[in-house]
């Protein structure tokens, strides 16, 4: 009998040195990745605004204005990143299982506008207050020749 409750002494002690040595995931020791995007909104003729009176915590409304004499493409992927000391951070996804977004292109034609609405709570899940933006690719068909540009239009959650 002695035996068992060594063994069960040792048990619990391997189990608390265990769960005292595991990986820590408090925020402070939670490192975001900052943004390696760099060169946005530099396509001359297109801009892309955040609709305000659309922002929730969980999806706003995009306006794809396009000035220029050209026909772009945009998708349905996007990413978020937040302000965090002057510098964009990735927000960390919600979401632990591959994800994907549907291959669809939906037309910015020459001198319109287009709205977008996104979702983002699958992939985020809601956003605490802080400053954001939203990043966006749009594609030129130069007949052929695809040309990608990035977007990103900020938006603040109260």
């Amino acid at each position: 009998m002695k035996r068992y409750k060594t063994y069960a002494l040792f048990f619990m002690i391997s189990c608390a040195l265990l769960f005292a040595c595991s990986t820590n995931t408090t925020e402070e020791n939670f490192e975001q990745k900052q943004s390696n995007i760099e060169d946005v909104n530099v396509l001359e003729g297109v801009s892309l605004q955040v609709k305000e009176s659309t922002i929730t915590q969980a999806a706003l409304t995009l306006r794809f204005q396009n000035e220029t004499d050209d026909s772009y493409i945009f998708g349905e992927a996007f990413s978020l990143e937040e302000e965090v000391d002057g510098k964009w951070v990735e927000v960390a996804l919600v979401l632990e299982d591959a994800y994907g977004f549907e291959d669809i292109g939906y037309p910015l034609a020459p001198k319109t506008r287009e709205d977008w609405t996104v979702d983002w709570e699958w992939l985020y899940g809601e956003l605490s207050p802080g400053s954001y933006r939203i990043i966006k690719e749009l594609t030129k068909d130069g007949q052929g020749k695809y040309e990608s540009y990035t977007l990103a239009a900020s938006f603040t959650i109260p």
